[in-house]
């Protein structure tokens, strides 16, 4: 194989790693939300919201810094999540999952 058909060949197999590992990220937040909805107080979730904002950051990390086009599902985490270190958001937050006034939909763009 020719250095060009090895390259061209690694660069598809990057960009399917990258959909493969957003789409896991996807269920990932998907199963925080799920654990949010199961505690009984705010204090109980902060390991879920804390896990929930290394994830938006990253993931904001590679929208606005490395210019990756992300599923819109993310990209409106991204945007809904911005501000995770505010108590107030958490708690906001906290209380629309637990009364399902929000939750997280994993849809293809």
């Amino acid at each position: 194989m020719s250095f060009l058909n090895v390259l061209l060949n690694d660069i598809k197999n990057l960009a399917n790693s990258i959909n493969q590992k957003l789409y896991l990220l996807g269920i990932e937040i998907e199963n925080n939300f799920l654990q949010i909805k199961e505690c009984q107080s705010i204090n109980e979730t902060e390991p879920y919201f804390n896990c929930l904002q290394k994830i938006q950051h990253v993931l904001a990390e590679l929208i606005f810094k490395e210019d990756v086009k992300v599923p819109d599902y993310l990209w409106i985490f991204v945007k809904e999540f911005d501000r995770l270190d505010d108590q107030d958001l958490r708690k906001y937050m906290y209380d629309a999952i637990r009364e399902g006034r929000y939750f997280f939909k994993r849809i293809s763009n």
